[in-house]
């Protein structure tokens, strides 16, 4: 779902088929909290964590699933009873419209306008009294966008780095150790092991907090496999010299980004979610090692982390066996909510009513939260699907 200042191209699909069975201990307690999901978007942000507590208090348990976790995904599971909504501009992006949409949860993108490297203009963001009118006073989570894989040239960083070059209108991976190889009309990949890129990415979750976000939306997860599957190699930025050099390496270090960003999201507060996008098969992308090892470690603390995983375009093609499948081992039996988002033009029929309401009940015979938008460009907001399954689909 990486995002554009127009269009933003759709985001590769060919996720690798395996079986996965995994689990961790303590997710009946989840369940059992997930019940009252109803009453949490009341209470939530009175808060149930103040942003005084200290790093270990906010750290991950060492064991089992801590309190605060299971309230967080408890709130998350609650709100997206009402379902979900993503929108990245459009001519309708407001604090406005927002706030009047009925969606229990939100995903947006927080700049109003995006940066200009021809006019070394900066990004123009929502206010913080924006992001409170569109959560409705923290009764209903606002999560932010944030790439961790894709660099972005609408974005205040690439325009600081042009700036740097001494004015060149394009830079190359010698002049930023976080450039990666590009990947033609889809932009360019980030170094995301790189420690200059993890300062980069840092920085963005500081302001997105400043702007009094919910939580984050963290995209581009599954970028980790483009780098393994070797169809970049020979382009420039590929090379990793001292960096991951196998499968097992690239999935790992998207993980500990993916921890390293949760931890400092939650320094700000602890009650921050965190919601990934693909990514099905990271964990055991990362090794076959049994329960115990280093690798399977860093899975376990990985899912600790996060809050819920979003899965693209399983169900409008009918769905896919494996990759839901292994989301139920991998995920939904942790207690970690799955929202899925298809595209009704990618259907097999026309994007009807009916199609949409076909897709809807296919996820949510899952239990997964679905939303069903007309295509991929996330420049309008298309109703909330909700739980009760008296669902909303139409345009």
């Amino acid at each position: 779902m990486t995002i554009s200042q127009f269009r933003p191209p759709p985001v590769p699909s060919g996720l690798r088929r395996r079986n996965v069975l995994l689990g961790l201990a303590g997710s009946w307690l989840q369940r059992v909290l997930s019940a009252f999901g109803l009453l949490l978007p009341v209470f939530a942000r009175t808060p149930v964590f103040a942003n005084t507590e200290s790093a270990v208090t906010c750290g991950l348990p060492s064991h089992g699933l801590a309190p605060w976790m299971v309230q967080r995904r408890a709130r998350l599971r609650g709100a997206l009873k009402f379902g979900f909504g993503v929108q990245y501009w459009g001519v309708t992006f407001s604090a406005e419209h927002l706030a009047a949409a009925p969606h229990g949860v939100f995903i947006i993108e927080t700049a109003k306008i995006g940066a200009s490297a021809t006019g070394q203009t900066g990004e123009v963001f929502f206010l913080a009294d924006e992001i409170r009118r569109i959560g409705h006073d923290g009764r209903r989570p606002v999560l932010g966008y944030l790439n961790l894989a894709k660099i972005e040239l609408y974005r205040d960083y690439w325009v600081d780095a042009l700036a740097l070059a001494k004015g060149r209108d394009t830079l190359v991976q010698g002049d930023m150790p976080w450039i990666g190889p590009s990947l033609g009309r889809d932009g360019i990949l980030a170094r995301y092991w790189t420690p200059e890129w993890t300062a980069v990415v840092m920085d963005r979750v500081d302001r997105l907090s400043a702007q009094g976000v919910d939580g984050l939306f963290l995209d581009d997860v599954l970028q980790y496999y483009e780098y393994y599957r070797g169809t970049l190699q020979g382009r420039a930025g590929f090379a990793a010299p001292g960096g991951p050099t196998s499968m097992v390496d690239f999935a790992g270090a998207m993980m500990e980004l993916v921890i390293a960003v949760a931890d400092r999201a939650r320094q700000h507060d602890c009650a921050k979610l965190v919601i990934v996008n693909n990514g099905v098969f990271i964990g055991r992308d990362a090794g076959e090692d049994p329960p115990g090892s280093r690798r399977q470690d860093t899975f376990d603390r990985y899912r600790s982390a996060i809050d819920g995983i979003l899965i693209e375009s399983v169900f409008a093609s009918g769905g896919d066996d494996t990759t839901i499948s292994a989301l139920h081992d991998e995920f939904a039996s942790t207690g970690i909510p799955v929202l899925t988002i298809d595209f009704a033009d990618a259907a097999q029929n026309a994007p009807t009513a009916e199609t949409r309401a076909t897709i809807a009940k296919r996820a949510l015979a899952e239990d997964f939260t679905p939303y069903i938008a007309d295509d991929a460009a996330f420049n309008r907001l298309y109703p909330p699907t909700t739980v009760a399954r008296a669902v909303s689909v139409s345009p």
